[in-house]
């Protein structure tokens, strides 16, 4: 079993997704779906998991989410995403956070395999498409 997924905090896990989708959630579960390599480096752990959720007696539909984990406490990163969200730039859902008995911050967001985005080139005015991989 993944490290990231076993160290995971369940509580935190539900808080998050109940605050992101406005809901109370009795029950959660997470399995990993696609396992990564590991990674280290400031990014810390990623892990990518499907997350399935109960909410009023009734299942959600599940989510597909990377999880990261910072390597030390100082690097951080939800307020990144929490100001860049409010500017309305095209970023992975962001779900929530929470610091882990470390004190380093775990980061749960949308996982998108692959965006793309179309932007005029300066010179020429031309449309381009530009397509990033995320790791």
């Amino acid at each position: 079993m993944n490290e990231v997924l076993r160290a995971l905090s369940h509580e935190e896990l539900k808080r998050a997704f109940g605050n992101h989708f406005e809901c109370s959630i009795e029950e959660i579960n997470v399995r990993e779906s696609r396992p990564l390599p590991p990674n280290p480096g400031l990014a810390g752990d990623k892990l990518i998991c499907e997350v399935t959720m109960r909410s009023g007696g009734r299942a959600l539909a599940p989510v597909e989410c990377c999880i990261k984990r910072m390597v030390t406490p100082d690097h951080c990163e939800a307020h990144l995403y929490q100001s860049l969200h409010g500017l309305q730039f095209p970023l992975p859902e962001f779900y929530g956070h929470y610091l882990d008995e470390k004190g380093r911050e775990v980061l749960i967001l949308e996982y998108i395999p692959r965006v793309g985005y179309l932007y005029c080139t300066p010179k020429t005015g031309q449309v381009a498409k530009r397509d990033i991989t995320s790791t």
